[in-house]
């Protein structure tokens, strides 16, 4: 995407998938935005898979003035049965600093079609 002026891989799981992410962005007529997110996924008793992602400090990413830290939660709970995928996910998103309502949505609403094929797709080869 455009918008994204960095985006890294710290850390990974043992099955080396991403367990730590860090990126930055910049939209038009808006702050620098930045992000740390901890991801964690367990595959539960009973077969279906939680993965975690959210936000965390650490000091080696201090938080700076020059960019203002989004926090985010995600919870998602996803397995297959019969051939299709199933998915159940809570999110909190908090970009930070002042954003207007209307420039929000046309942007949510714009990364979710492009997004959601991809998501897709992702799920699947897991």
């Amino acid at each position: 995407m455009k918008h994204i002026k960095e985006f890294r891989v710290v850390e990974r799981l043992e099955d080396g998938t991403p367990a730590l992410m860090y990126s930055r962005s910049k939209m038009p007529m808006m702050t620098e935005r930045e992000n740390l997110v901890y991801i964690e996924k367990k595959v539960l008793d009973d077969g279906r898979t939680l993965s975690i992602a959210r936000s965390v400090d650490r000091p080696e990413f201090p938080r700076t003035k020059s960019s203002i830290r989004m926090d985010m939660y995600k919870a998602s709970v996803f397995y297959e049965k019969d051939g299709d995928l199933h998915l159940t996910e809570y999110s909190n998103f908090d970009l930070g600093g002042y954003f207007p309502t209307k420039l929000l949505n046309m942007v949510m609403a714009n990364m979710m079609s492009k997004g959601m094929g991809d998501f897709h797709g992702k799920l699947v080869k897991i």
